[in-house]
């Protein structure tokens, strides 16, 4: 079975800078903003896609750095290069 990359991906391939970093949350709220997700739900399924094909390409654990979630809690976040790339 091929794996193929997310729509999520394709839907932000113009938007990522390659050096900014983000998180699989961050990501959803990009696509929730720009309307390719219509509601919470929606987000929560494209989070859950992202980070799986985050883990299924080998991307580090640690991210490549850390960003600050809505909570304040740092979260693993990978540059754009990486999201691009995968």
């Amino acid at each position: 079975m091929t794996e193929t990359k997310p729509p999520y991906l394709l839907w932000l391939a113009d938007r990522l800078e390659p050096e900014t970093l983000y998180s699989p949350a961050s990501l959803a709220d990009i696509l929730r903003a720009i309307g390719r997700l219509e509601d919470a739900t929606a987000a929560h399924r494209a989070r859950l896609a992202l980070s799986r094909h985050a883990a299924r390409r080998g991307f580090p654990a640690e991210g490549d750095g850390t960003i600050s979630s809505s909570a304040g809690v740092p979260v693993p976040a990978w540059s754009g290069k990486r999201w691009l790339a995968s």
